[in-house]
């Protein structure tokens, strides 16, 4: 929400027309996104809850009321009222034995423990809520003691409703997660104010600049920001220069500048009025004899320094979108495949069919031959190799086995010798190819 309030803010600020709608985009999905999932765990909750209710709601049990066995809830149940166990039923609520005779209950649902427990009327005759009637001889009868809260079941349940408490490591991510926010909080805050701090020193270091200027035979100390084309500027060793200029001074026999921030170039440049006599903005003058006086040719943008950073500094580039809202009458070219969604009735002239469309276009550009890797060259030519082998090896084995049956029968009989011959030839070719492993399964 944060996000999408600073970039609705910026955007407004920078582009009034178009530039609220990366910050509303933002907006509306954290808004959708927070909806669906609160909809969804809504739902599910709700569901539970009704599965819960109605697995509640079938719940029965078996008590004897004015003499008649009846089959109720056991929510309905209430202290006093004889209830009906037989082996196998889950206890509805805490009860006391009132029948003679032995039975068995696992009470691992309240206490852990496994192994069923030996119940009768006249040692330990407490049947507890939740727990299951293991092994009885008969249907056992039992008064009803304690129901809902007040029963062992009850109890436990209200002692395990409590707030949750983190266990250790979850204390420890909890404050790394603080002191991450903590630090990240500071780390933007110093960035911004140093961001600030750093803007107003270089426009407070720009306004302490100053340059020597000869002016109507008097030299000013003026800022390079007033300097106009056709001023004289003095330079003496150290100075940087503030804009380009042409050395005019015959008497200055070495002056040396470096132009490393321009060029790259670390070592210095001589410089002089009959050869490279050009002094480039931005650049310093490392050595010279003496004050050297020079002419500006040019300034700002029109500097060699300037033209470099109109070149970094490049123009925002509109999006599609952006475009057509600012202006929806500067493309009059209609594309194939595309679709008309707003406008009234209008004459178009055809301009590209096909291929010769832009559409065309593109699909012929998609549409190449597909180009072997290395690898896939390297294992055609060994498939080739392995087919040859194959074939000769089959050759070999047809001819031998022919031989063979030949040698055995005299040339008698040899045309089931002759098949068999042949199948296993196919089947050394078929299997030369690993493809062909399944039909030569199928041949033998």
């Amino acid at each position: 929400m944060c996000a999408s309030a600073v970039s609705l803010s910026i955007g407004i600020w920078e582009d009034p027309r178009t530039g609220w709608i990366e910050g509303t985009a933002i907006l509306v999905a954290v808004f959708l996104v927070a909806l669906v999932t609160a909809g969804n765990n809504y739902t599910k909750e709700l569901q539970f809850r009704a599965l819960e209710k109605s697995s509640q709601r079938d719940e029965r049990t078996s008590v004897l009321r004015d003499g008649s066995i009846e089959r109720i809830n056991p929510i309905d149940l209430v202290v006093g009222d004889i209830i009906i166990l037989q082996s196998g039923d889950s206890i509805p609520a805490d009860s006391i034995i009132l029948d003679e005779g032995i039975v068995s209950c696992n009470e691992s649902a309240l206490t852990g423990e496994a192994e069923d427990l030996p119940k009768s009327r006249d040692r330990d005759c407490f049947l507890l809520s939740s727990c299951l009637l293991t092994e009885a001889e008969d249907k056992i009868r039992a008064m009803v003691i304690g129901i809902g809260m007040s029963s062992q079941w009850g109890k436990i349940k209200a002692n395990l409703v409590s707030e949750s408490v983190n266990t250790p490591l979850q204390d420890k991510l909890e404050d790394m997660a603080g002191l991450i926010g903590y630090i990240g909080t500071g780390a933007a805050i110093g960035t911004f104010i140093a961001m600030v701090a750093f803007r107003a020193l270089e426009k407070s270091s720009q306004r302490d600049e100053r340059c020597s200027v000869l002016r109507n035979g008097v030299i000013d100390r003026v800022n390079p920001i007033d300097l106009v084309v056709g001023d004289i500027i003095i330079l003496q060793a150290g100075d940087s220069i503030p804009a380009d200029s042409i050395l005019i001074d015959d008497k200055v026999s070495k002056i040396s500048c470096n132009e490393s921030s321009l060029t790259g170039e670390p070592e210095d440049l001589p410089k002089s009025k009959e050869k490279d006599c050009f002094l480039l903005s931005s650049t310093l003058v490392t050595e010279s004899d003496d004050k050297v006086r020079a002419l500006v040719i040019g300034i700002g943008i029109h500097s060699q320094w300037g033209k470099i950073k109109a070149n970094l500094v490049s123009e925002a580039v509109n999006t599609p979108l952006q475009d057509k809202l600012e202006s929806k009458n500067k493309d009059p070219f209609l594309l194939s495949s595309c679709l008309i969604t707003e406008g009234e009735e209008a004459k178009a002239l055809v301009i590209g069919i096909g291929p010769n469309s832009q559409w065309g276009k593109i699909k012929a550009n998609l549409v190449s031959e597909a180009v072997n890797t290395p690898l896939q060259d390297k294992l055609e030519n060994m498939a080739e190799q392995i087919g040859y082998i194959g074939l000769v090896a089959a050759a070999g084995t047809f001819i031998a086995m022919v031989i063979s049956i030949w040698a055995r029968h005299h040339g008698k009989d040899i045309l089931g010798g002759f098949i068999e011959a042949f199948i296993l030839s196919v089947t050394i070719i078929v299997v030369a190819i690993p493809e062909g492993l399944p039909l030569a399964v199928t041949i033998a």
